[in-house]
């Protein structure tokens, strides 16, 4: 009786142990296109004719017919070569007649490399020339060994622009228990370098990958956290879409989370101890904040909700409204260039200060006996809007323009843009 007893405390023990300790829980590769996760990111490679001193070239490679590059993932450097096919006059060419040399394995090496055979390729007018190679395959060393990490290529030549892109085409999901609660786990490389556990980072250094906050200093992976049905089409502005920092809320708690570099794995731990402070939105606007701390959205519009301390951007602000018809009225603005900055202290509240933005009707004489009206939203700090109603794109305005005699009406229904 004794020693049962004794047993049953023991495993008692050791599963609270075990709850307490936060197992690290794996995820699957996936490659596509990550729809969840909007816009994507890409790393800019500038082409020269002129190779790197010392590089290799494959058999057969002529470099006098070649544009050369070179890029980094991780921290590693690679090479890639361009050898485009002679131009035709039609605007679509057959897929296959421009080959690219990348080293896809991050050795050093282009030698041992075979060419990946364009999909498509495009002529605009003679002046400009795009291209597409839909399947790169990589392999990115990173801390836990070489990881896969798949890629779509685009170049565009042209008389300012010798540039190929490259866009992440996989990502990483699965079922995780936060809490005891499940949710399905997602995570996207934001800055094209490929890895997955970047920091939102509010210091950017000049590296050529733009990730969707680009613009406002924002670099660094995404993580989305959801419950129930899934839906792939939902916007990197949805509040269960965050950048990677070193917390996250879930279930109405925190927790540090921890991400592997090759984003196999994530850890989420309670963290019970940390120092905080305090963020309060503007009146009837609910807003988000994100650094290297991580990202967090108020629940309510105006509530003051609690952060770890730290430094943060206003990612975003979404202020809503009724009217006297019972419709909801909403206006996100989000990414602007010259964004907010906070500093959250411990015990003390930072304020956020409204954002603004206008309707602005535009009207000037394109030509004689025409007149272009012009009806957009205008956000300072050169951010860019989203205006919904009842959740829906909202129709805008209907314009009426009459002369003076009042002998000539017409209506226009103007759209945002």
């Amino acid at each position: 009786m004794t020693r049962s007893g004794g047993i049953a405390i023991l495993l008692a023990l050791l599963w609270t142990a075990c709850a307490g300790a936060q197992q690290e829980q794996f995820l699957q590769y996936r490659t596509g296109y990550p729809g969840w996760y909007m816009p994507r990111a890409n790393l800019g490679i500038e082409l020269s004719p002129t190779p790197r001193a010392g590089l290799e070239l494959p058999a057969g490679v002529d470099a006098a017919s070649a544009l050369f590059g070179e890029g980094k993932l991780g921290s590693t450097s690679f090479d890639v070569i361009l050898i485009l096919a002679p131009a035709k006059p039609a605007a679509s060419q057959p897929a296959g007649g421009d080959k690219l040399y990348i080293d896809t394995n991050l050795d050093g090496k282009l030698a041992d490399e075979k060419p990946i055979i364009s999909d498509s390729t495009q002529n605009t007018g003679g002046d400009y020339r795009y291209g597409f190679f839909k399947n790169v395959g990589m392999k990115v060393p990173t801390k836990e060994g070489p990881s896969r990490y798949d890629l779509q290529a685009q170049y565009t030549i042209g008389p300012r622009q010798n540039q190929l892109s490259l866009r992440p085409q996989c990502f990483y999901e699965g079922p995780v228990t936060i809490g005891g609660k499940r949710f399905t786990c997602r995570l996207a490389d934001g800055d094209a370098n490929g890895l997955y556990n970047d920091l939102c980072n509010i210091a950017p250094d000049d590296s050529a990958a733009m990730g969707p906050f680009a613009r406002q200093g924002l670099r660094g992976d995404f993580i989305r956290l959801t419950t129930g049905p899934d839906s792939d089409g939902s916007s990197t502005f949805s509040p269960d879409v965050r950048m990677v920092g070193r917390y996250i809320q879930a279930n109405g708690a925190l927790y540090a989370l921890e991400v592997a570099s090759d984003g196999a794995t994530v850890k989420f731990t309670p963290a019970d101890s940390v120092a905080t402070g305090t963020v309060q939105g503007p009146e009837e606007t609910v807003i988000t904040v994100a650094g290297p701390e991580g990202t967090f959205t108020g629940g309510k519009p105006g509530e003051v909700f609690t952060v770890p301390v730290g430094r943060y951007h206003l990612l975003s602000a979404t202020k809503t409204r009724k009217d006297d018809q019972s419709h909801t009225w909403q206006i996100q603005i989000y990414d602007p260039s010259s964004p907010q900055m906070l500093e959250v202290k411990a015990g003390e509240t930072a304020q956020v200060k409204p954002p603004s933005g206008r309707f602005e009707l535009t009207a000037y004489r394109s030509q004689p006996g025409q007149v272009e009206i012009r009806f957009a939203m205008q956000v300072d700090g050169n951010g860019m809007a989203s205006y919904l109603r009842d959740g829906q794109t909202a129709p805008g305005p209907i314009m009426h323009i009459t002369n003076a005699e009042g002998t000539y009406h017409t209506t226009h229904q103007l759209g945002f843009g």
